[in-house]
C-alpha cells in the first residue's frame, strides 16, 4: 500500500457526532477561531478509516496539556469559508447544528509547516446534515423557566440616588 501524500491532501468522507458546530449563516464562524468548524467524534467506520491512515493521534483533538480531549476519537473539521451544508433532500441546510446531530462531512486532510512547526488539519468541503438534534436546555434561546422554580419575584426596586460629587466618573 502507498503512503498516503498528506502533503497534496488526501480527501475522505467522514460521519460522527457534532458538539459545538459553528458552520451555517445561522452560527457564524466560531467566536475565537473565527473559522466555520465542527468537533466530530467519529463513528466506528470513519475512526477506522482515521486510524488505518495512521493519523488518528494527529488528528484526535487535545486540550492545552496534550491530553486527549473526548472519549471517542474527535477531530475538528474547519474551514475559512462557510461550508456547503444540506439536508438528505439536497437542500440547502442554514438552521443551527445542535450538540448530538449527526452529520457526514467530504473533508481534506492536509499537512502544514508554519514557524517550524508541523501538523495535519482537517478541511471541511461540504456536508449533510443525517439527523438534527434538538437544542437542549442551556443551548441559548430563551430563558430557561427551571431556573427560576421555587423564587419568588421581589418587590420593584428603586435605583439609589446619588448625588453629583463633580468627578468625571
Amino acid at each position: 500500500m502507498n503512503k498516503p501524500d498528506f502533503q497534496a491532501g488526501l480527501r475522505v468522507i467522514l460521519s460522527g457526532t457534532t458538539t459545538w458546530a459553528s458552520l451555517t449563516s445561522a452560527t457564524g464562524p466560531n467566536k475565537f477561531s473565527e473559522k466555520y468548524q465542527v468537533d466530530l467524534t467519529l463513528d466506528a467506520k470513519s475512526a477506522k478509516e482515521i486510524e488505518s491512515l495512521g493519523v488518528a493521534d494527529f488528528l484526535n483533538i487535545k486540550d492545552q496539556d496534550g491530553n486527549v480531549k473526548y472519549d471517542s476519537l474527535t477531530v475538528r473539521v474547519k474551514t475559512n469559508k462557510p461550508p456547503q451544508i444540506f439536508d438528505r433532500n439536497k437542500n440547502v441546510y442554514d438552521d443551527y447544528i445542535n450538540n448530538g446531530s449527526v452529520i457526514r462531512v467530504a473533508s481534506l486532510i492536509k499537512s502544514w509547516e508554519y514557524m517550524n512547526k508541523k501538523g495535519l488539519t482537517c478541511y471541511f468541503n461540504q456536508g449533510v446534515v443525517l439527523e438534527a438534534a434538538e437544542r437542549q436546555e442551556g443551548e441559548g434561546g430563551g430563558i430557561n423557566d427551571a431556573l427560576f422554580n421555587d423564587i419568588n419575584p421581589s418587590p420593584a426596586v428603586e435605583a439609589p440616588v446619588v448625588e453629583d460629587d463633580g468627578l468625571p466618573f
